[in-house]
């Protein structure tokens, strides 16, 4: 039986030992997860900066080409010159291994390097050529080997298209792998794969060894195949050995647009990733072997002096008193555990009885309780969990409008307002161009055309500008602001709205300003959206000590489903917004009736404001 204990006090000692077992298997799977998530997002960085080297690279040569189609108001009549004029434009930079300007039947009329002696080229068999014609708009041509330099490189292209829209001719840019190459690596750290591959899979920059994979096919790898499909992401490819490669890949241009597009890939070995992780779980789970043996050695012969024998001597005693001898003693040490258990014997048996019925009555009463403190303690963790989810979804959210937001601002800045000035500078090269011709009038119309390009890019920084904060909200205070967004909320929308405003702009300080402003632009965002609203009546107010804003429209009625389902961000948002000023925002909807908000805030903030959800409060939002 004793050796049976002992066993079970080994059994206990290697029980206790197990969880720190999972606990380095887990660390050692969180470290290998850590890992990737690390070397993905440093793939994602090197491969967003890829792609904005070959989009700044395209954007260049696009630039060039259309400074070179500019020039071809009549055909080329002058080879040579033509030749000469084409070698000044790119004799300033190395990127280029050549420009050419092809008839719409294909031959080259004039090239840099020119051509010598009868050699005659013909591009219509070259993809660049095939896709200008066909959607005459810039394209990118793909991998390409110069038929007179002999050298790898990416072929550009843009038509030249006349008055009637014929296409005239085809200019046609080659950039120089080689050197594409040598820029790459130089930006790039010696422990990552890059990959930059032509929309047809052939491989046109690759860090490292680029010139063991220039021109390679990877048409059919799975690489390939997914960057088709997804166009942007990650994916982990294994290999045939059993390993593979963890990938973040994105596109630079539109492939399905047929003007052609470039594949931009990052990859590491996954056993690179595991590599450290790996090597510290093998040293961390030989020390705790050692530690365990140890620990067993010492848990066997502790358990065999301290607890087998005097527990067999204790046994011995409880036996007889079981048997009725109360005379009987353990005679054990005082000094130990197992004297004062011994000593204890005798006082157990005259009040067991009586402990017995108290502890009972005190169990029962203890049971109750702990049942009441424990559903009240699941009631407060319930709340907090969802109060805490919902700030998380909050946080995620904000962080997506705000990512969104950049996207849509930084999209709108480059397409519209770099649209603008390049229209601007092509008027005021073609009024140049006319003024040293005499045109006059053709120069004023190019002008006048400028003009009009400025007018357009001073709007629409004007109303950026009024997307990010309307200027109202500081220069004339919340109440002309509030007029302003009703005004441009009923012309957007088509809903009408009726305002009513007492407002002292003296009490209310620009936080209070911003946070009602930015919560009534999100309950016309809601009406918009969702409650097919005719019209909408907002009161603003202010009195002795709050300021009160109520929104009332009479669309179809938020829903109690709506109220509590898991999309509900936008109010979430209002009532943190609100919360954070000592304020609060209630939403009440009825079927068919419409739906009303209701937000009131303090015109004195306090200094704290308690940002956990209220158990009072019943508030909700959709």
């Amino acid at each position: 039986m004793f050796g049976r204990l002992r066993a079970r006090v080994l059994a206990v000692v290697a029980l206790a030992l197990i969880p720190s077992f999972v606990l380095l298997l887990a660390s050692a799977a969180a470290e290998r997860q850590i890992g990737i998530e690390r070397a993905l997002e440093a793939a994602r960085s090197t491969a967003n900066l890829v792609a904005d080297q070959q989009s700044a690279l395209v954007a260049s040569t696009s630039q060039l080409l259309g400074f070179v189609t500019s020039l071809m108001d009549r055909p080329v009549t002058n080879t040579a010159g033509c030749d000469i004029g084409l070698a000044r434009i790119i004799s300033g930079t190395n990127a280029y291994l050549g420009l050419s300007i092809s008839g719409a039947d294909g031959f080259v009329q004039c090239a840099a390097p020119r051509l010598t002696g009868p050699i005659t080229v013909n591009n219509t068999d070259r993809l660049f050529f095939r896709r200008a014609v066909a959607s005459k708009q810039m394209v990118v041509g793909g991998y390409i080997v110069g038929r007179l330099t002999g050298r790898p490189a990416l072929a550009m292209a843009a038509p030249v298209i006349d008055r009637t829209g014929e296409i005239t001719a085809v200019v046609a840019a080659g950039i120089d792998l080689v050197i594409l190459n040598e820029r790459m690596a130089a930006a790039l750290p010696d422990d990552v794969v890059v990959l930059v591959t032509d929309d047809r899979g052939t491989v046109i920059a690759h860090h490292p060894n680029a010139t063991e994979w220039l021109g390679r096919d990877l048409s059919e790898s799975e690489l390939i195949r997914r960057i088709e499909v997804e166009r942007e992401g990650s994916a982990y490819i294994p290999n045939e050995d059993g390993d593979g490669r963890w990938h973040v890949f994105t596109t630079v241009g539109d492939p399905a647009a047929g003007t052609g597009a470039l594949y931009v890939d990052v990859s590491y070995m996954q056993r690179q990733l595991f590599a450290a992780a790996d090597s510290r779980l093998r040293q961390n789970l030989l020390t705790l072997l050692g530690g365990t043996i140890v620990a067993l050695g010492l848990a066997w012969f502790g358990a065999t002096y301290m607890i087998s024998r005097p527990a067999q001597r204790l046994i011995h005693v409880v036996q007889r008193l079981r048997a009725g001898d109360w005379s009987a003693r353990a005679s054990l040490p005082d000094s130990t555990e197992f004297g004062r258990l011994g000593a204890a014997f005798d006082e157990m048996a005259d009040t067991l009885q009586t402990h017995d019925r108290d502890l009972q009555s005190l169990n029962a009463e203890l049971e109750d309780r702990v049942a009441r403190r424990s559903a009240a303690l699941e009631r407060t963790n319930e709340r907090l969990r969802a109060s805490r989810s919902e700030l998380r979804r909050l946080s995620r959210e904000l962080l997506e409008i705000g990512e969104r937001e950049r996207t849509r601002l930084s999209r709108e800045v480059y397409d519209q307002i770099g649209q603008a000035l390049t229209g601007l500078k092509m008027d005021i090269s073609a009024a140049r161009r006319r003024l040293q011709q005499s045109d006059v009038d053709g120069a004023n119309a190019s002008l006048t055309s400028a003009m009009k390009l400025v007018d357009e890019t001073v709007g629409l920084a004007r109303r950026i500008a009024l997307d990010l904060r309307p200027s109202l909200l500081d220069d004339f205070g919340l109440s002309a602001a509030v007029e302003w967004q009703l005004e441009d909320f009923s012309q957007r929308s088509g809903v009408r709205h009726t305002l009513s405003m007492n407002v002292d702009e003296g009490v209310v300080s620009p936080a209070l300003a911003t946070a009602a402003f930015r919560i009534l632009k999100e309950a016309l965002t809601n009406i918009a959206r969702h409650a097919s609203a005719r019209t909408v009546d907002v009161r603003l107010a202010t009195d002795a000590s709050h300021l009160t804003l109520v929104i009332r429209d009479d669309g179809r009625g938020v829903t109690e489903d709506e109220l509590t389902g898991p999309h509900t961000l936008g109010l979430l948002g209002m009532r943190e917004r609100a919360r954070q000023l000592g304020g609060r925002v209630t939403v009440v909807g009825e079927r068919g009736q419409g739906t009303v908000v209701t937000l009131i805030l303090p015109l004195e903030t306090p200094d704290s404001v308690d940002t956990e959800e209220d158990p009072h409060d019943e508030s909700t939002d959709r």
